[in-house]
């Protein structure tokens, strides 16, 4: 666990660091992948602002819901120093799109398909932040691939959450890069939906920190992967109902 890097003199915060290599990998992906409509790059840099200014803001607020269950200190407390969820940036990143394709007058789940399958890979680098920042880690764990780790200023072994996640993003990333050769609108939506969530749903059973949000059994991020189960399916069967090409994907069919 190493939050802060120092580098001539100058302490660095990790995790703001991760996160700014994944939007920066996830653009560099955009723009060397042939799946991605090079020509829609300044449209789609201009929805991505709005994703993370929405990502930002509501991964805090839903953060800071969820810490009033654990957290002695103020919502407004929680806001300001109660760190991030991702689910709440997800929601955040999906009204900020909205927000913009209504400005702009475009098709929001063409620009979510192109979202979507950069997701995974930086979701991939951002749990890499969360073992170096101190947070989302799994339960105590004394068994195969624990990992040592600082819980609450006691040093301890837990199940190692994030790069079973990490790994799991990743092996995504690179089905939606190399393999999911789909132009159909939607497609990725789904996929992307209906992966992660299932994924996310069971992986929740091995995290052990607070910030989760606990209501009886089941965690706020699980009671949100099922909604986002539920979303998947229905633009899955959408999708394949309305069988109608992406336009910020290659028109021309690219598969075998």
């Amino acid at each position: 666990m190493h939050p802060t890097l120092e580098l001539l003199g100058i302490k660095i915060h990790v995790f703001p660091l991760a996160l700014f290599a994944a939007v920066v990998a996830c653009i560099v992906v955009y723009l060397i992948n042939r799946k991605y409509q090079v020509g829609y790059l300044y449209i789609f840099l201009k929805c991505l602002i709005s994703v993370l200014i929405g990502a930002a803001i509501f991964g805090r607020l839903l953060s800071a819901f969820v810490l009033l269950r654990s957290s002695e200190n103020s919502f407004f407390y929680n806001i300001l120093y109660g760190g991030s969820v991702f689910y709440g940036g997800v929601i955040g990143g999906l009204i900020g799109a909205f927000i913009f394709c209504a400005i702009k007058r475009i098709i929001l789940i063409e620009i979510l398909d192109v979202l979507f399958s950069l997701l995974p890979l930086g979701q991939s680098i951002g749990r890499i932040g969360c073992y170096l920042n101190g947070c989302c880690y799994g339960r105590h764990y004394d068994g195969i691939l624990s990992v040592h780790y600082t819980v609450d200023g006691v040093s301890t072994r837990v199940f190692p959450t994030w790069f079973f996640e990490a790994g799991f993003c990743l092996i995504l990333a690179i089905y939606f890069q190399v393999f999911c050769r789909t132009t159909k609108r939607g497609i990725h939506t789904a996929v992307y939906l209906l992966a992660y969530s299932a994924f996310r749903f069971g992986i929740e059973f091995l995290r052990g920190d607070a910030i989760r949000g606990v209501f009886g059994w089941i965690s706020t991020s699980q009671i949100i992967s099922i909604l986002f189960l539920i979303f998947g399916v229905f633009v899955l069967i959408h999708s394949r109902t309305k069988n109608i090409d992406n336009s910020f994907l290659y028109q021309r069919s690219i598969a075998p």
